[in-house]
């Protein structure tokens, strides 16, 4: 039997009470008394053992799909302007991992590998035309920006290279303008460029198991480490 309490009388020091453990010592019964919870899941937590790295690495396939979704998720909010056309896996490797035996037959694993993923992606570029000269629109996110339509007497309609379809062509007779930190500024022809990006990082996964088979898996995040652009 546990019982939990931060209450000073139960407590001498880091010690219980005497008094307290003269009354469980003479009722006869098996006590163990903890300050707090944590006390008591540090001490009655499974101690974990070395997952085994042949095992690990086996497993590894499990979790490939989320592992690749978790680096796209990173991989974005870093080249948030950037779209990924396509994500393959170049290698991977388990770093290191501990094993819980948490009642008969489950166990619960902690793991992470070191993954290296090749992104291959496009990016849209469009120039800004100001009185003060052009500006490299990939350092300004101005597309919620754009004014409406009839907002010049010379703005027929307004465009944005994001519904312009395949071509993202602008179409003949368009005069965009948008508002940015530099002024009123006028669209220029968008153009993509297209690049290769082989990214590394450490994915943390866990895993239950019930007679050696997974049960329940989840991939807790994908921390990017290095990005390499290849072109």
């Amino acid at each position: 039997m546990a019982f939990i309490s931060d209450d000073s009388s139960f407590w001498l020091g880091d010690a219980v009470h005497p008094q307290i453990q003269k009354d469980i010592d003479d009722q006869g019964v098996s006590v163990r008394v903890y300050r707090t919870t944590d006390h008591f899941i540090e001490e009655n937590s499974p101690q974990p053992k070395p997952a085994e790295a042949a095992w690990a690495t086996a497993t590894f396939p499990e979790f490939q799909p989320e592992v690749m979704a978790a680096a796209e998720r990173a991989f974005k909010q870093i080249m948030w302007t950037t779209s990924i056309k396509s994500a393959s896996l170049l290698a991977f490797q388990f770093k290191e991992g501990r094993m819980y035996e948490v009642a008969p037959d489950v166990q619960v694993a902690e793991l992470s590998f070191a993954v290296e993923i090749l992104f291959d992606t496009v990016t849209m570029m469009v120039n800004l035309s100001t009185l003060a000269g052009p500006i490299n629109a990939a350092e300004y996110s101005g597309l919620a920006g754009i004014r409406p339509a009839g907002s010049r007497q010379d703005v027929g309609q307004v465009f944005s290279p994001l519904s312009a379809g395949s071509g993202g062509q602008i179409p003949g007779g368009f005069r965009p303008w948008v508002n940015t930190p530099w002024g009123e500024s006028e669209w220029g022809q968008p153009t993509t460029v297209e690049a290769k990006y082989a990214v590394s990082g450490t994915a943390r996964v866990s895993v239950r198991l019930i007679k050696g088979k997974i049960s329940e898996k989840e991939v807790h995040d994908f921390q990017i480490e290095k990005v390499e652009l290849l072109q």
